[in-house]
């Protein structure tokens, strides 16, 4: 059943329609009241982005440009409880991107049915990687858990997207949860991050 109001047009006892004018007003009383709740709506989000601390401002920031996000942050010496794990977080998503990168310049493409080789390079490439989504992972959980971002950060698109896809793309094989190619799931993670800096000779 859904819950729309109903709007009867006969009476029950006698089957007499109900008058046009009654069921105007009944339209007109509804759609006022649409708008009512609308303006309120639009008041209580208003509120709610002015009661947001500079912290709360930057965390939304930085799931949208978070390079972006912690220049501000460091700009304004926000708590450092926060600016570190967002830094943590860039910096590992960089690496990875870089270890993606090496991967896909090194060997067969992407998507193959498995590793690509078990070549020290191979390993060692995979071991960086292990590392920097270990950092990776502990800074999400920190930045989830801070405050009242968990609720923004409950659907897990990013989590998914370096922990799981990024790190299989690095060991060679696709995520098979994900329908996305290797390079596919790498361009979405620079599409978030940005590419990481070129590393100094």
């Amino acid at each position: 059943m859904k819950n729309e109001p109903q709007i009867f047009t006969r009476t029950d006892d006698q089957n007499v329609p109900v008058d046009d004018a009654i069921l105007g007003a009944l339209e007109q009383e509804e759609l006022s009241e649409s708008l009512v709740r609308e303006y309120i709506r639009g008041l209580l989000v208003e509120q709610d982005e002015e009661e947001q601390t500079p912290e709360q401002k930057v965390m939304d920031l930085f799931l949208k440009s978070p390079s972006q996000a912690v220049e501000l942050g460091e700009q304004l010496s926000l708590d450092p409880e926060i600016m570190k794990p967002m830094r943590q977080i860039l910096d590992a998503s960089h690496e990875l991107i870089g270890l993606a990168h090496e991967k896909f310049e090194s060997g067969p493409r992407f998507g193959s049915s498995g590793p690509s080789g078990g070549s020290a390079e191979d390993r060692l490439r995979v071991a960086k990687a292990d590392k920097a989504i270990l950092i990776w992972q502990k800074a999400y959980y920190v930045l989830r858990g801070w405050d009242r971002v968990g609720a923004k950060w409950g659907d897990n698109t990013l989590f998914d997207l370096f922990g799981k896809s990024l790190m299989s793309a690095i060991e060679g094989y696709n995520n098979p949860w994900d329908s996305r190619s290797g390079e596919e799931v790498v361009n979405d993670a620079v599409n978030w991050a940005g590419e990481p800096l070129p590393k100094r000779a």
